[in-house]
């Protein structure tokens, strides 16, 4: 959009030249708009590098997380083989495989949760405190629609990206829970009584899901998300209510 006015001046000339404006307000020490492009460039530079950083972050927690997905299906896997064969010694040795790798799953997703929890607290304060300031933005330049709409893509940007930090971690309490569900579902009750009493707490500490908190009280979900934003919807309209109702 800032550079509009160079290309509506080559198509379209008026006798008076469009004034060039910046993507957002920045201060240089010595603008002009012999600099112009320059400085766009900079700023492309600048927005280009800080997403790379994001999509490198992004990408290494959703590889961390499908990884530990993996983990609890191929555990989900072999609990199903369990009993398949005649020979008890080795339905044992399955047995005690599925309870290594299980807590091997379990220490894996503690390690996603305290690499990941600070990030994920600066990422939902942000998230909800810029959420909350473009819609006061909207709100107040509601008789300017070119500002509006920009504030209202930063909102569509802030809640994309809540969404897919939220869906991978919905993902990995999926799988840790799910993993009750496999066990149920491997007719257990076909199986001798030491690999059920075993099974038995396979599926009691599936109860607990494994999940990544932004802080101690709030987990990170699809469910948090969305009572996080019908909270600030509420807040933000019920003044609009009050007034028009």
């Amino acid at each position: 959009m800032s550079t509009n006015p160079k290309v509506f001046n080559f198509i379209l000339s008026l006798n008076e030249s469009r004034s060039n404006k910046l993507p957002f307000r920045v201060y240089y020490f010595n603008y002009s708009e012999k600099y112009f492009y320059w400085i766009i460039i900079h700023l492309s530079f600048n927005t280009f590098l800080e997403t790379v950083i994001f999509i490198v972050f992004e990408s290494v927690l959703a590889v961390s997380i499908e990884h530990a997905c993996g983990l609890f299906k191929k555990i989900g896997l072999h609990i199903e083989k369990i009993n398949g064969n005649d020979n008890e010694k080795y339905n044992k040795i399955a047995l005690i495989h599925c309870v290594l790798e299980h807590n091997r799953a379990i220490e894996f997703c503690d390690s996603i949760k305290s690499l990941y929890w600070p990030c994920f607290m600066f990422i939902v304060t942000l998230n909800k405190i810029f959420i909350s300031f473009f819609f006061i933005q909207i709100v107040a330049h509601s008789n300017n629609f070119i500002v509006a709409v920009k504030y209202g893509a930063f909102i569509g940007n802030s809640i994309v990206h809540l969404f897919f930090n939220t869906f991978f971690a919905q993902r990995i309490i999926d799988y840790s829970a799910g993993l009750t569900d496999i066990v149920y579902n491997s007719l257990w009750y076909k199986k001798p009584s030491r690999i059920r009493k075993s099974l038995l707490l396979i599926m009691i500490r599936s109860k607990i899901p494994c999940n990544i908190a932004a802080v101690k009280l709030l987990n990170v979900s699809l469910r948090s998300a969305c009572w996080v934003r019908m909270c600030q919807i509420f807040i933000f309209f019920w003044p609009l209510m009050t007034i028009f109702f």
